[in-house]
């Protein structure tokens, strides 16, 4: 009689273990996705080893991410675009152009 009890706890903690697992791959799947937003660079700086830093505000939502040196100079605060990040890993900006300018200016200005 005790050995169905036993049996029974250790199928109840397998599949409880089996449901935690489950969950925490799909978690992990969407953290993987790629997610693009409207952004607003609120500023760029350089960490000590040389790294470009650029933190953005979304919505109320700021986050801080790891980006090229050459984007670091591009970058000014308070430009808007579209953010688009995997998890916590920059994957691209895409800065929204300002109205009124024809593409010479465009040149100019950037």
């Amino acid at each position: 009689m005790k050995w169905v009890l036993i049996a029974a706890g250790v199928l109840m903690a397998a599949s409880a273990m089996g449901i935690f697992m489950a969950y925490a791959t799909s978690k992990a799947r969407k953290s993987k996705k790629q997610v693009s937003r409207m952004a607003k660079v609120n500023r760029v700086g350089y960490s000590h080893s040389g790294e470009a830093i650029a933190e953005f505000l979304l919505g109320e939502q700021t986050m801080q991410f790891v980006i090229p040196d050459q984007m670091g100079q591009e970058l000014k605060p308070g430009q808007q675009g579209i953010l688009t990040h995997r998890g916590n890993e920059f994957v691209y900006f895409v800065p929204r152009r300002q109205p009124g300018i024809h593409e010479n200016q465009w040149q100019q200005a950037g």
